[in-house]
């Protein structure tokens, strides 16, 4: 818990005390008048006692009990005096004291907890900085074969140290993936001999996810493939990290067959697993014909494919992707106009053409984004029309962005329906026109 959030914990502790206090202290105060209004059955020997500790060599040689239970009165303790106030008090007030009791042995516990955690944690960040200039050393040393004479079996003694171990990989792990060649191969020989796949493999079976993690990234860094079945029962996890590593280490492992959990009806597939699969597929050099799955009973699926095939610019989906334009689902329409345009092909101008008209104004907007960059004639007539009959003003904007991009025939065509716009709209086309 950090300080801001538990300051506060003392602060209203320390209120409850100083209210509690302040409400003894008014009881007490009217216990004081209360015993001076009543009559007493020992006033007499109480006003002896006092008299006589002033003159404690005259004592009388008989005392009365009043005079010890005054005696024990004026020097009773802190603590019995808490007690007798406590058992004498109302039911609010003791419930009080027990939550002020509860909060400042809260309080101590906290910052106790808080003082031993820090301190355990700077003691440990120092020795993983240690550890860090000694085990970069070995590693470099190695590497170069500088390190002839490195004690294996030793080294592997000092690594079952689980904090020596995740320095020692991390440490591996990072100069193993800035490497090519000879030295990446003998970084994982070192690996090997270690036997540190071993506690890899072991992450995998762990209770909690970030470790889960990290042993998936370590397998697919280190080509480890023995535990296929564990990452394949991985791939649809609820949780998000571990999906997503999971299917990372899959489609690096498994180049052959690199999107299995495409078969799954209900997989959940996210723009942050895309962003990640395209950099790995682009360092692997994976490039799957995804083509194959335009078709999947799964709308989800369906939209990663398309988006695929656009980044990938795989125009021999050029057809199948045209196919999409008359799906039911709006979405996959989208995506397939976006898809389309991002291949650049000629044959998408006529198909998106004749789209126009069913779509939506969102898809509208795409489609003649996808056809801006052909400077085709044969839109002309399409910008036109919806520069003067569509009501949304970004469709009008793309629309006479169209018209602007296909020359001296879009000019002419913009002079010619000055006279057939509104006042902002002419001033627009005015502002492009001089623009270019």
């Amino acid at each position: 818990m950090q300080f801001h959030k538990w300051k506060y914990y003392v602060i209203t502790t320390w209120l409850m005390f100083a209210f509690t206090f302040f409400v003894f202290s008014e009881e007490k105060q009217i216990d004081s008048i209360y015993a001076q209004d009543s009559s007493f059955k020992f006033n007499d020997t109480i006003s002896l006692s006092k008299e006589t500790k002033a003159h404690q060599e005259f004592l009388p040689l008989y005392i009365t009990d009043s005079y010890y239970h005054d005696n024990e009165i004026s020097h009773i303790s802190f603590t019995d005096s808490f007690f007798l106030f406590y058992f004498k008090t109302s039911l609010l007030l003791k419930i009080l004291i027990l939550l002020i009791l509860f909060f400042i042995i809260s309080v101590v516990i906290l910052f106790t907890i808080i003082t031993l955690r820090r301190t355990f944690l700077a003691i440990k960040k120092k020795k993983e900085q240690k550890y860090i200039v000694k085990y970069s050393e070995i590693i470099t040393d190695w590497i170069y074969e500088e390190q002839k004479d490195l004690n294996i079996s030793f080294l592997k003694k000092e690594l079952a140290d689980k904090l020596c171990r995740d320095v020692f990989v991390k440490e591996l792990l990072f100069l193993h993936s800035n490497l090519r060649g000879e030295n990446k191969y003998r970084l994982y020989k070192l690996y090997e001999d270690l036997s540190l796949k071993t506690f890899a493999i072991k992450n995998l079976y762990s209770k909690y996810w970030h470790i889960v993690a990290k042993g998936l990234r370590e397998i697919a860094q280190m080509n480890i493939t023995v535990e296929n079945k564990k990452i394949e029962s991985l791939l649809n996890k609820k949780n998000i990290i571990i999906r997503t590593e999971s299917r990372l280490a899959w489609i690096k492992l498994n180049p052959s067959d690199p999107f299995i959990f495409f078969n799954n009806p209900d997989v959940i597939i996210t723009d942050w697993g895309l962003i990640n699969t395209v950099a790995i597929l682009k360092e692997y050099e994976i490039y799957p014909d995804f083509n194959q799955w335009l078709f999947n009973s799964n709308n989800n699926v369906v939209k990663y494919s398309l988006k695929m095939i656009g980044i990938f610019k795989q125009v021999e989906g050029i057809d199948n992707v045209i196919k999409l334009l008359d799906s039911l689902n709006e979405d996959i329409r989208k995506e397939s106009i976006i898809t389309l345009g991002k291949l650049e092909n000629p044959e998408i101008i006529l198909p998106l053409q004749k789209q126009f008209d069913k779509e939506s104004t969102i898809n509208k907007c795409e489609i003649i984004g996808a056809l801006l960059p052909f400077s085709d004639i044969s839109n002309l007539s399409l910008f036109k029309n919806a520069l003067l009959n569509e009501t949304d003003f970004n469709l009008r904007l793309f629309a006479l962005k169209g018209l602007i991009n296909l020359g001296d025939e879009g000019i002419k065509t913009l002079h010619s329906i000055e006279k057939n716009v509104d006042e902002t709209t002419l001033k627009i086309i005015q502002f492009h026109i001089n623009k270019k």
